[in-house]
């Protein structure tokens, strides 16, 4: 009798062994994400992009055997459409999230996933502007910090003899991380910050009245700490009053260089960008262009590794997901992931860049490189 009771007891751990086994490989070998992006209306560019290479990650994985769902949800740029969009996914019982493309829209998640216990990887809005204490350690990113974005700030001030500045920035927390870290770095290289001005409205502010006063204070800088469509604005109106300041802006002046038809309200701007970082991807970019008919942009490639980063967390054999990613160590495009309490996964490298003749150039020490 003893032999038959030991015999069954061995049978049914092996049977569970077995069968937890069988449950893990199965979750190894599948997963869904809930993706918030805005898809719509200012930033839609910004969301097409995270979408776009999430898709080709999705692809990758896929060719490994893992299947991979991305339930794909637009909030508009909106919080409250943000928010909408987060229920209705974990109404669909979704624990993984990618969001969002703002840091407002970011922000109005975090306490619903501290409060869920859900996991939430952002991969486009500056980690100094998100609330990552709301979501009690449930909030993870890989995007630029805006210190690292602005380092070729530094590598500017060094090349061109600044004592004065002006700084105009977005009415908003994106703005006022950016006018907070500039101001910085220009005050610690000896430029004295002669004035602030912050937007009006959300985008497309006309600057008329701001300018005669920053022309007048004759500052040796203007920072540009603007969106794309308030900086091609600011330029313009530049022009026409003969604003003769070297212009200094944030990354979104890449994407306006792109798309403008008056190249030359861009000659002689700089701006921080991590082109040469996209650049370094030559077979995903490849990909990229084939599959989408472009190069890809800002925010592609960490978009891409989030997606492998979230794979390799699912593997480890922790008693959470949120635990998982604290273990995780991956070679990325970007370049090597591995977490830390004070940055999360925080990576990547701006470069410098000038227009010159209507091309976006990223100089280094003194020189340029196509």
């Amino acid at each position: 009798m003893k032999d038959y009771l030991s015999l069954i007891t061995k049978f049914l751990f092996l049977f569970l062994l077995l069968d937890r086994t069988t449950a893990n490989a199965q979750g190894h070998s599948s997963f869904k994400v809930g993706v918030i992006q805005s898809l719509t209306g200012i930033a839609a560019e910004d969301g097409k992009t995270v979408v776009r290479a999430l898709e080709l990650a999705k692809q990758d994985l896929a060719s490994k055997g893992v299947a991979v769902e991305l339930l794909i949800e637009d909030d508009r740029s909106s919080p409250k459409d943000a928010v909408t969009a987060y229920r209705k996914l974990r109404a669909q019982g979704i624990e993984i999230f990618i969001a969002a493309t703002w840091d407002f829209t970011t922000n109005a998640l975090m306490p619903l996933v501290g409060q869920d216990k859900v996991v939430l990887f952002n991969t486009s809005t500056l980690p100094e502007s998100i609330r990552f204490e709301q979501a009690q350690g449930h909030a993870f990113t890989n995007a630029m910090s805006a210190r690292s974005e602005a380092r070729p700030f530094e590598a500017f001030l060094r090349q061109h003899s600044s004592t004065a500045a002006v700084i105009v920035y977005a009415n908003n927390s994106w703005g006022e991380t950016q006018r907070r870290i500039y101001r910085q770095i220009a005050e610690s290289s000896g430029v004295k910050i002669l004035s602030e001005y912050s937007s009006q409205g959300f985008d497309e502010n006309d600057w008329k009245n701001i300018l005669p006063a920053i022309k007048a204070s004759a500052p040796n800088l203007v920072l540009l700490l603007i969106n794309k469509n308030d900086l091609e604005m600011f330029l313009r109106r530049a022009s026409e009053i003969g604003l003769s300041s070297r212009l200094f802006a944030s990354k979104n002046a890449f994407d306006a260089l792109r798309v403008t038809k008056q190249r030359q309200l861009y000659e002689e701007l700089c701006f921080t960008y991590p082109l040469e970082q996209l650049q370094s991807h030559p077979e995903f970019n490849s990909r990229y262009q084939s599959e989408y008919g472009e190069q890809p942009r800002i925010y592609a490639d960490t978009s891409y590794d989030a997606l492998m980063i979230l794979q390799q967390a699912s593997l480890l054999a922790q008693a959470s997901l949120k635990e998982n990613l604290a273990q995780v160590e991956l070679e990325g495009l970007v370049g090597p992931y591995k977490f830390s309490d004070r940055n999360s996964f925080s990576s990547g490298q701006a470069s410098l860049i000038c227009v010159e003749n209507g091309l976006a150039v990223a100089l280094r020490l003194g020189a340029s490189s196509r």
